[in-house]
This record gives structure tokens, C-alpha cells and sequence, in this order.
């Protein structure tokens, strides 16, 4: 009996349980305005409509945010400035923009696409008319939506409280979450653009192919020596309009791995022009690099004079007289590219952004890392930036509640360094030089500051256990260049920002001093497989060395022989570096031999040596009369079997 009593107990209770849970949902479902369940058919379609206008809402937004890189409203700081976006009908802005990375985060897109959709819903609700004769509907709140982006569909969930009665009727329903989704891939095409963006910031492969593309031009000059007798000027602005076309139709073959591209069954562009960015697998996506000429290009050839660049020519012998020419021409180079990210197969669903393309002296310049030539400084505007005080105009209010301007001056110079230059080899404080002139660049704007040396104390005489400095205000300027020169050193170079969050700051910088070698020349000759060195026969044969370290921006030419003091003498780092080393061999016009290798010269060599030997080797043909084909295969020769033969000291 009483086993029959804790049965009819427990099922009591479990009876209780279901009312509460019915009771429960009921009550939620009328608090709810009935979304457990959905709307109700007899508000069905009121809903339908208002998702409906969210839905098509937010593909206006992605649309937006597809065709101008990420944003729908673009932020003044980008549209009072032209350079920083190209105009393709949208405004497609730079993704980065003088060392600035402007690159939207997915939460920007979704809270842009959510403010898009709020700001435009009552407009088309147009508050309900088409159901205004048997609804009355009633709503105190603006909409607020939230935005999911995912790879492949967008969720749109907006909050908006409706009160809708039915007219004739006493049913009254709530309802204020309305649920839309946009089927958009959107969020992959963000993440490949992102991942190209990010290669591009980190590899700066745009900016190595402008290079490639203008060193391998037959038609503008770069770096090395030419045997011709024909004239070799060009018009700047002649090569301006070759580059920009060179580069238009170039880009076009640019290559993304992973994703669906063609070859072009050309070797070169198949080999060269694959660009291996991403692990992710983007094959349903097409990557086109695009440029228009008519977006501009900002074009500098170094040297050139009164917009004419020629080679330097020289008068070696009697023999080549001036048909040697050398150039070392550098160039700058700044123009946009859009990338266009597409569904394959779909070619209206795309994304674009664009990248600015910066190779300064041959060398990317992405976030303003290489410095400018002295050639490159504006003058007259340099003299306004770096004067320390400026002339400006302050306004107020009188008394009278005029406008009154007075004349007072800014401090242009008010954030100080305190700056040691060192030598390299015998560092803090051993190496502490003095006398060396330190100059301020900023872009294009250069400044002469000051020279390091001893501070003096207050009666005037010079502290001269302390160690040499400079100590001194400089112009405000964001990775802007120190440059320390003094004679008997290589010029020496460091990136250093100067601000409020700077001032005061110690800096050092390095200086590697440099040593006269004399040198001699010797010429390995392979005759018939038969190798001997022999002396350079100056009557009729001519070499040029070309010597180069980038890490210090050093670079020195030889020609030999030669009447020219410039070109003869040769100067070395005191320091432990690797040069690459280019040596070419004329005679009669023809170039006969060369060698081309990297060489690291030892301290011990560098400080207890005055001599060096260089080695150009040269083959000799099989037969007299060559081809040109044949003799670029002998050079090509010399050039591989040069590294066996690097200088020697005596």
C-alpha cells in the first residue's frame, strides 16, 4: 500500500512539472509577442516585409563595402586627400597610405552594414503603408541591428519593437526581432584580399617586380656599362610614359598560387610571375593586379638634368674613346594599384582595394624606409622646415568681442636629441667621435643641425672629459633619417623619429671608417682549356670593378686606366662585410670577360694590408670571328667561372 502511495505521489508531481512548463511557455509566448513559436499568420506578412527590407538593405551595404574596399561611408580623413584613394567610379581607397595601414577589420564591416541598415530602414518601411487600411501599427524606437560576416552569408538580426493591432479587431501583437540573411561571400573575398595585403606590406613583391620590369628594359637605363656608340639621352617624361605602359601590361600576368589563374604560356611570366602568398585554398576565386595610367604615376629618374638623363661616357683610350657608357641611374616610383578579388564564373561578385606601389632608388619604400639622395632634398621648402622658429598669426577676442590677430612666431625645433656618433670597431666610449656634422631628413626636406663636440661649461671653457655630442632641437618629422658624415668615414645613416614622445632622447649612431688600398689587375685567360694569369694589357684592354654593399649603402667604380681621379681610387669599410663585386673586360670595343661574385675581406686583411688583387677572367673562342650570341656565351662563361678567383691582399 504504501509503494501504491509514492507512485501516485510521484506522477502528482510530474503532473505539476507539465502545467508549470506549459503554463511557462504561454506566458513567454505572449510576453514574446509569440517568437518561440514565429509570428503569427495573421502578422505574418508585416514581418515578411520588414525582413525583406533588411535583406535588400544589406546587399546595398555589401555591395558598398565590396566595390570600396570594406567601407560604405569613406571617412573624410580619406576623402579630403585624392591621393589616397583611386577613383574606378567607386572611390576605391589605399589600403595603406604614407606608412599609414588603413585596412578595415571584419567587425568594421559588420558595424558599417549595421549603421547602413539602421539608417535606412524607415525609409524603406515607408512606415508600413501598404498595410496602413488594416493594421494599425505603432512603433516608439529606431531599429538597431547586428551583423555576423561569415565566409559565405551574412546574418542580419534587427531589433525593432512594433505594437500592430489589427482594425475591427482586439487582438493586439508585439513583435521586435526580425531575422535576415544575405547569401554574400563577402568574408572570403575580405580574407584572400587581406592575406595579398599583408604579403604585399611584408614582401613588397609589387614593388620588386616595377624594379624587375625596369631593370630588364631594353629601353631604360639602370645600372652597369653599355659598349655603343650611339646616342643614349632620353626624355624623363619619355620614360615616364614607357613605364606606365610597361607597367600596366605587365601586371596583367601577375599569377596568385592557390587560387584559379591561367598560365599564359609564356615561360617567363609562368616561372617569374607566381606569386606563392597563402596556405588556403582559394581556387573558386580569380586575383587581378590592375593599373590605368590615367590614375597617375609619380616618376623620378637619378641623376637627370633639365629632364634629360644621360649615361656618363668616358675617354678611355684611343681605341673606345666615348663609346663606353655607365649608368647608375635610380629611380622613384609611386602609383596605385587596385587588386580585384572575383568569384570565378561570377564576375559581378567582386571585391576591390587598392596599394600604393613605392619603390624609392630601386628599392621598395612601403613605410618610408629608404632615404632619399641629396639631390632628392627641396631646397627653398627645406629652409622653411628647418628653420627653428616660424612666422605665424594668433587670433583672439577683445573686450569687444572683436577678432583681433597679432603676429608671433612657432618653435619649430622644440623636441631635442642628444646624439654620439660612434666608431664601429671600437664602440662606447672608446669610439666617440668628434667633428662629425649630423643632418635631419624628412621626406624631401633636409636640415643641416649641427656638428658633435665638447659642451662647454658656464665660464666658457670646453668640458673636455666629457665625451663629444650633439646636443639640439630638430624638426618634428615620423621616420625621418639622421645622416652623420665626416671625412675619413662612410656616411652613416639612421631612421629616427622626432616628437613629443622623443624628446630628450640618447641616440647613437655607427660610422665605419674607410682605408686606401692600392690594387692591381690581373687577367685569368683560358685558352683552349689552358689557364694562366697575366698583367692587364692597358694599351688596348679596359676594366671597370663595381663594388657594392647595400646593408651600408656603399658603393664605389673603378675604371682602369683611366685619366679620371674619381674612378681610379679605391676605398674599403673597416669592417666586416661582403661586397658584391661586378668586373667587365673591353677591348676594342668588345666585351671580352668579367667576373661577377660576393667577397668578404677579412679585419686581419683590411688592417694589416695595402694591397689588393683583382681577377677578371676571360675565355678565349674557339675560333676568331664570333657571334654576338657567342660571345655574350663566353661572357656568360667568364661570369660562372669568376668565384674561384676572388681578390687577394699582398
Amino acid at each position: 500500500m504504501m509503494a501504491k502511495r509514492g507512485q501516485l505521489t510521484i506522477f502528482i508531481i510530474v503532473g505539476l512539472l507539465i502545467v508549470i512548463i506549459v503554463g511557462l511557455f504561454f506566458m513567454m509566448k505572449t510576453r514574446l509577442g509569440e517568437n518561440v513559436l514565429g509570428p503569427p499568420s495573421e502578422i505574418k506578412e508585416i514581418v515578411l516585409y520588414t525582413e525583406t527590407c533588411v535583406s535588400q538593405l544589406a546587399s546595398e551595404g555589401v555591395f558598398q563595402l565590396s566595390m570600396q574596399g570594406g567601407y560604405i561611408n569613406m571617412p573624410d580623413y580619406i576623402l579630403s586627400d585624392k591621393r589616397s584613394y583611386v577613383d574606378n567610379g567607386f572611390f576605391v581607397p589605399l589600403w595603406l597610405y604614407k606608412s599609414d595601414e588603413r585596412m578595415p577589420t571584419v567587425h568594421d564591416m559588420e558595424m558599417q552594414l549595421a549603421s547602413y541598415v539602421d539608417e535606412n530602414l524607415l525609409g524603406c518601411l515607408s512606415f508600413y503603408l501598404p498595410f496602413a487600411k488594416e493594421y494599425d501599427i505603432i512603433c516608439d524606437e529606431l531599429p538597431k541591428s547586428e551583423v555576423k560576416i561569415s565566409d559565405r552569408e551574412i546574418n542580419i538580426k534587427t531589433y525593432y519593437s512594433l505594437d500592430i493591432n489589427k482594425k475591427g479587431s482586439e487582438t493586439f501583437y508585439s513583435w521586435d526581432e526580425f531575422n535576415s540573411e544575405v547569401k554574400s561571400r563577402l568574408g572570403e573575398m575580405y580574407e584572400l584580399s587581406k592575406e595579398i595585403m599583408e604579403y604585399e606590406n611584408r614582401e613588397a613583391f609589387l614593388e620588386d617586380y616595377t624594379d624587375e620590369m625596369v631593370a630588364c628594359s631594353d629601353y631604360l637605363p639602370y645600372e652597369g656599362m653599355e659598349i655603343t656608340c650611339s646616342p643614349r639621352s632620353l626624355l624623363v617624361s619619355d620614360m615616364k610614359d614607357y613605364t606606365q605602359q610597361l607597367v600596366m601590361h605587365n601586371l596583367h600576368f601577375l599569377q596568385f598560387e592557390k587560387t584559379d589563374f591561367q598560365e599564359t604560356g609564356m615561360p617567363y611570366y609562368d616561372k617569374q610571375y607566381k606569386i606563392d602568398f597563402t596556405n588556403k585554398d582559394y581556387t573558386e576565386y580569380k586575383v587581378n593586379v590592375i593599373y590605368n595610367p590615367a590614375w597617375g604615376m609619380d616618376f623620378e629618374a637619378l641623376p637627370s638634368h633639365n629632364g634629360l638623363v644621360e649615361p656618363y661616357e668616358f675617354e678611355i683610350t684611343n681605341i673606345i674613346r666615348s663609346c663606353v657608357k655607365v649608368y647608375h641611374e635610380k629611380y622613384n616610383i609611386d602609383y596605385p594599384v587596385i587588386i580585384q578579388v572575383m568569384e570565378s564564373g561570377n564576375p559581378e561578385n567582386a571585391f576591390y582595394f587598392a596599394s600604393p606601389v613605392l619603390v624609392m632608388q630601386n628599392l621598395p619604400n612601403r613605410y618610408n624606409e629608404v632615404r632619399p639622395w641629396e639631390v632628392e632634398a627641396d631646397e627653398l621648402d627645406s629652409e622653411k622646415y628647418c628653420s627653428p622658429t616660424a612666422d605665424i598669426t594668433v587670433y583672439s577676442l577683445d573686450e569687444l568681442n572683436r577678432m583681433v590677430a597679432e603676429p608671433s612666431y612657432r618653435d619649430n625645433r622644440k623636441n631635442q636629441l642628444r646624439v654620439y656618433a660612434l666608431d664601429a670597431l671600437y664602440g662606447y666610449p672608446d669610439g666617440v667621435l668628434f667633428g662629425v656634422n649630423i643632418s635631419y631628413q624628412c621626406v624631401r626636406f633636409k636640415c643641416d643641425i649641427g656638428t658633435t663636440g665638447y659642451e662647454e661649461m658656464e665660464d666658457g671653457l670646453l668640458m673636455v672629459d666629457s665625451l663629444p655630442r650633439l646636443k639640439s632641437g630638430f624638426p618634428e618629422c615620423t621616420n625621418g633619417f639622421l645622416i652623420a658624415n665626416k671625412p675619413g668615414y662612410h656616411q652613416a645613416v639612421k631612421q629616427q623619429t622626432v616628437g613629443p614622445d622623443t624628446d630628450g632622447e640618447q641616440v647613437t649612431i655607427e660610422m665605419y671608417a674607410l682605408k686606401d688600398f692600392d690594387y692591381g689587375i690581373r687577367v685569368v685567360q683560358d685558352h683552349n682549356g689552358v689557364i694562366n694569369d697575366r698583367a692587364l694589357d692597358s694599351s688596348k684592354e679596359t676594366v671597370m670593378i663595381l663594388l657594392k654593399n647595400e646593408e651600408q649603402g656603399f658603393e664605389k667604380k673603378i675604371i682602369y686606366p683611366s685619366d679620371l681621379d674619381y674612378y681610379t681610387n679605391l676605398s674599403l669599410l673597416m669592417g666586416d662585410f661582403t661586397y658584391n663585386v661586378e668586373i667587365m673586360l673591353t677591348q676594342d670595343d668588345e666585351l671580352v670577360g668579367g667576373a661577377n661574385y660576393n667577397w668578404t675581406p677579412s679585419l686581419n686583411n683590411l688592417f694589416y694590408s695595402n694591397y689588393v688583387v683583382f681577377y677578371v677572367y676571360k675565355k678565349d673562342p674557339l675560333v676568331l670571328t664570333t657571334s654576338p650570341e657567342e660571345s655574350y656565351e663566353l661572357y656568360k662563361y667568364a661570369l660562372e667561372a669568376s668565384p674561384a678567383y676572388l681578390p687577394r691582399f699582398q
